[in-house]
């Protein structure tokens, strides 16, 4: 007999046979079955039922003979991808979709509706990619989402552009992307910045450019080979490299008790557990007289707290040696983050860095 999706829960979807029996389906990937929360279920007009989740970056389809789940369209990784990709090699970005009564798939994906031609490749129906305009007029252009913008010392304008660098020339005539491939993701040590991920400003990176006022190089958080946090890099210009500044990773000392260090002699934050509960979050947030500015905040568990808010100025002309410029020990508490002006530094509390 015919069967067809009936109804969900926050639990789980149900699907009747012809005999009106129910049984549960799961979400796809192996999610835990609350997961359906996250799910956008189409029921096409061919009867069949599918799967989409935003951040997972895929299309499934269900078989209800098997009670089973495959891929269709995606990789798993969010990005974007060039007309005439296969579907499972094409990174995606899905947002909704329609299915018509002859198994014909349109999906939203990054400002375009796209489908499957007979070699089942996705192709473009209508709209532009929202980093369309790499290499012309930047009036032409379109874009994503802006965190930020800085102007660099000859007057070419960096925009932070969802997972991108994107710059734009002096004269305003051309646009072209300096670091991003669609991927967002950490920066690498050691990596070509146009070709390898670059993060979504939406994450506690917060979207803030930090540039070196001399060389226009971007300073970022970076992972090692080893995928050490605390380190810090910057992508050097001349190079068009992702390269690593200074930080200790795992074994370095922890930026709250690390004064007068040395910069390779330091974590400068964590997100995880390095022989420590303390997740600590740091993010470059200005650069001048040599000097970079680190914002740092701490989160520890199992009892969290914002804890040792604090700005952190490394040397760039002595080993990056750290120095403190405001902020305390502790916990800071909802009235303790602002003090008033004329209070010695020593004595001030800041707000968590984001």
């Amino acid at each position: 007999g015919s069967r067809a999706p009936l109804y969900h829960l926050y639990a789980f979807e149900a699907q009747t046979d012809s005999n009106w029996q129910t049984k549960a389906v799961q979400p796809p990937s192996s999610d835990v079955a609350n997961s359906w929360e996250f799910y956008t279920r189409i029921t096409g007009r061919n009867g069949k039922l599918y799967g989409l989740r935003r951040s997972y970056a895929r299309i499934n389809q269900y078989n209800s003979a098997t009670n089973t789940w495959s891929p269709l369209i995606g990789t798993g990784i969010n990005g974007q991808c060039a007309d005439g990709t296969a579907a499972l090699s094409c990174d995606i970005d899905p947002q909704d979709m329609f299915v018509t009564a002859q198994n014909q798939i349109f999906f939203l994906d990054r400002g375009r509706i796209r489908t499957l031609d007979s070699s089942n490749r996705v192709v473009t129906l209508f709209g532009q990619s929202l980093s369309y305009g790499e290499g012309g007029d930047p009036i032409l252009a379109r874009f994503s989402k802006l965190w930020s913008l800085a102007l660099e010392n000859d007057g070419r304008l960096m925009v932070w552009d969802f997972s991108y660098l994107r710059e734009i020339s002096t004269d305003r005539a051309s646009l072209v992307r300096i670091a991003g491939n669609g991927r967002p993701g950490w920066v690498r040590d050691g990596f070509n910045a146009v070709s390898s991920a670059f993060p979504n400003g939406q994450d506690w990176w917060k979207g803030i450019l930090t540039l070196d006022p001399i060389t226009n190089d971007v300073y970022t958080p970076i992972l090692n080979a080893g995928d050490d946090h605390g380190l810090i890099g910057r992508l050097n210009r001349s190079t068009g490299q992702w390269e690593k500044v200074f930080g200790g990773g795992a074994a370095g000392t922890p930026y709250r008790s690390a004064d007068g260090m040395p910069g390779n002699s330091v974590r400068p934050g964590v997100w995880g557990d390095f022989n420590s509960n303390w997740p600590d979050g740091y993010i470059p947030v200005g650069f001048g007289n040599g000097k970079l500015l680190l914002s740092h905040s701490s989160y520890p568990e199992p009892n969290p707290a914002w804890s040792y808010n604090m700005l952190k100025l490394f040397n760039s002309t002595d080993s990056w040696r750290q120095q403190h410029l405001v902020g305390l020990s502790g916990n800071s508490t909802d009235y303790e983050r602002y003090c008033a002006d004329g209070t010695d530094v020593n004595s001030c509390n800041i707000p968590v860095f984001y």
